[in-house]
C-alpha cells in the first residue's frame, strides 16, 4: 500500500485507512457514500478535519504509535494553504485502502466513490 505523508505543524503524518479509521468517519462524518455532500457543504473544515484525523490515527496504530492526532490539533496546527493537499491526500488513502490490489499488481482499480468525488468538486484527472 503506497504512503500517503503530510507534514502538519513540523510533525510527519502517514494517512492509512483501515476497518477502525472507516468506523470513526462513518461515526463522525458519515457513510463514505455521504462525504462528497460533506465535503462540499457547510462543514467541510469540520468533515475534513475528522477524516484526517481518522486516517492519522490509523497510520499512527500502522507504525506501532500512539493514536493522538485529535481535530482540535489539527485545527490548531494545519496551515489554511495546505488544506486541498491535505484533501486529495485523504482520498488518495482512502481509494488505496479500499482497492484490493497488492502492490505488485499493475492494473490500477478505479473507486467509482472517489471519481464522483473528484468530478463534483473538480478535482478530478
Amino acid at each position: 500500500m503506497k504512503k500517503h505523508i503530510i507534514t502538519v505543524g513540523g510533525r510527519e503524518l502517514v494517512f492509512r485507512f483501515d476497518m477502525l479509521a472507516w468506523a470513526d468517519i462513518e461515526e463522525n462524518v458519515g457513510q463514505l457514500t455521504e462525504m462528497q455532500e460533506v465535503l462540499q457543504g457547510r462543514k467541510r473544515i469540520r468533515g475534513l478535519m475528522n477524516i484526517v484525523a481518522a486516517l492519522a490515527n490509523a497510520g499512527e496504530r500502522a507504525e506501532g504509535r500512539e493514536e493522538n492526532v485529535t481535530v482540535s490539533w489539527l485545527n490548531k496546527m494545519m496551515h489554511p494553504a495546505q488544506f486541498l493537499d491535505v484533501e486529495t491526500a485523504a482520498m488518495e488513502a482512502i481509494t488505496d485502502g479500499m482497492s484490493m490490489e497488492s502492490e505488485a499488481d499493475d492494473e490500477e482499480e478505479v473507486d467509482l466513490t472517489l471519481r464522483e468525488i473528484q468530478k463534483k468538486t473538480g478535482k478530478g484527472d
